[in-house]
Protein backbone atom coordinates (compact mmCIF):
# COMPACT_ATOMS: atom_id res chain seq x y z
CA UNK A 1 0.00 0.00 0.00
CA UNK A 2 1.24 3.62 -0.97
CA UNK A 3 1.56 6.43 1.78
CA UNK A 4 1.75 9.49 0.47
CA UNK A 5 3.03 12.00 2.42
CA UNK A 6 1.83 16.08 2.31
CA UNK A 7 4.94 18.03 2.86
CA UNK A 8 5.50 21.73 1.37
CA UNK A 9 2.46 23.07 3.25
CA UNK A 10 1.19 26.64 2.03
CA UNK A 11 -1.93 28.91 2.52
CA UNK A 12 -2.17 31.71 0.11
CA UNK A 13 1.34 30.44 -1.45
CA UNK A 14 3.14 30.99 1.84
CA UNK A 15 4.91 28.46 4.61
CA UNK A 16 3.41 29.32 8.03
CA UNK A 17 1.84 32.65 6.66
CA UNK A 18 2.07 35.15 10.06
CA UNK A 19 -1.41 37.18 8.49
CA UNK A 20 -3.79 35.78 6.07
CA UNK A 21 -6.49 38.42 5.00
CA UNK A 22 -8.48 36.30 2.98
CA UNK A 23 -11.63 34.56 4.64
CA UNK A 24 -11.33 31.36 2.45
CA UNK A 25 -7.89 30.83 1.33
CA UNK A 26 -5.88 29.42 -0.64
CA UNK A 27 -4.15 25.60 0.38
CA UNK A 28 -1.57 23.68 -1.34
CA UNK A 29 0.64 21.24 -0.68
CA UNK A 30 3.33 18.32 -2.53
CA UNK A 31 3.13 14.69 -2.01
CA UNK A 32 5.98 12.34 -1.00
CA UNK A 33 5.59 8.80 -1.91
CA UNK A 34 6.67 6.32 0.74
CA UNK A 35 7.01 3.55 -2.32
CA UNK A 36 7.74 2.99 -5.65
CA UNK A 37 6.94 5.63 -7.88
CA UNK A 38 5.02 3.09 -10.29
CA UNK A 39 2.52 2.78 -7.43
CA UNK A 40 0.64 5.94 -8.77
CA UNK A 41 -0.33 9.42 -7.89
CA UNK A 42 -2.23 11.18 -5.04
CA UNK A 43 -6.08 9.81 -6.24
CA UNK A 44 -7.76 12.08 -3.23
CA UNK A 45 -7.24 14.52 -0.10
CA UNK A 46 -9.15 15.60 2.74
CA UNK A 47 -8.70 18.67 4.33
CA UNK A 48 -9.67 19.16 7.99
CA UNK A 49 -9.89 22.16 10.41
CA UNK A 50 -10.39 22.93 13.75
CA UNK A 51 -11.24 26.27 15.41
CA UNK A 52 -9.01 25.19 18.23
CA UNK A 53 -5.56 22.80 18.04
CA UNK A 54 -7.22 21.09 21.14
CA UNK A 55 -10.25 20.04 18.84
CA UNK A 56 -7.93 19.15 15.56
CA UNK A 57 -5.82 16.59 18.21
CA UNK A 58 -9.30 14.97 18.99
CA UNK A 59 -10.78 14.76 15.73
CA UNK A 60 -13.29 17.48 16.00
CA UNK A 61 -13.16 19.95 12.49
CA UNK A 62 -15.77 22.13 13.01
CA UNK A 63 -15.88 24.97 11.03
CA UNK A 64 -14.63 22.68 7.81
CA UNK A 65 -13.96 19.24 7.26
CA UNK A 66 -13.91 18.70 3.23
CA UNK A 67 -14.63 14.98 3.22
CA UNK A 68 -12.87 12.43 0.62
CA UNK A 69 -12.26 14.29 -2.27
CA UNK A 70 -11.25 12.31 -5.26
CA UNK A 71 -8.90 14.17 -7.22
CA UNK A 72 -5.07 14.67 -8.16
CA UNK A 73 -5.00 18.14 -7.98
CA UNK A 74 -2.37 19.47 -4.92
CA UNK A 75 -2.26 23.40 -5.46
CA UNK A 76 -4.48 26.41 -5.00
CA UNK A 77 -7.74 24.20 -3.41
CA UNK A 78 -9.97 26.83 -1.83
CA UNK A 79 -10.88 26.70 1.72
CA UNK A 80 -14.76 26.08 1.79
CA UNK A 81 -15.55 25.91 5.12
CA UNK A 82 -17.04 28.48 7.78
CA UNK A 83 -15.64 32.07 6.88
CA UNK A 84 -11.85 32.36 8.72
CA UNK A 85 -12.53 35.76 10.43
CA UNK A 86 -9.96 38.10 10.60
CA UNK A 87 -9.27 41.19 12.63
CA UNK A 88 -8.01 43.60 9.96
CA UNK A 89 -8.99 46.83 12.33
CA UNK A 90 -7.80 45.73 15.46
CA UNK A 91 -4.63 44.79 17.67
CA UNK A 92 -1.16 44.43 17.09
CA UNK A 93 -1.52 41.09 14.79
CA UNK A 94 -3.77 43.08 12.41
CA UNK A 95 -4.82 40.98 9.44
CA UNK A 96 -4.12 37.43 11.80
CA UNK A 97 -6.70 34.26 10.79
CA UNK A 98 -8.88 34.20 14.12
CA UNK A 99 -9.30 29.65 13.74
CA UNK A 100 -6.64 27.19 13.18
CA UNK A 101 -6.24 25.91 9.71
CA UNK A 102 -4.09 22.62 10.10
CA UNK A 103 -2.48 21.22 6.69
CA UNK A 104 -0.72 19.23 8.80
CA UNK A 105 -3.86 16.63 8.92
CA UNK A 106 -4.26 16.60 5.43
CA UNK A 107 -4.64 13.15 4.60
CA UNK A 108 -3.94 11.41 1.28
CA UNK A 109 -6.08 9.22 0.03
Amino acid sequence: MTSHIPENLRCEYEKNPLGVQKSQPLLSWQVREEAAPESGWQQAYQIVASSKESLLSEGIYDPWDSGIVKSRRSYAIPYQGTALKTDLLDGPHSGSVGRILSLQRTSLV
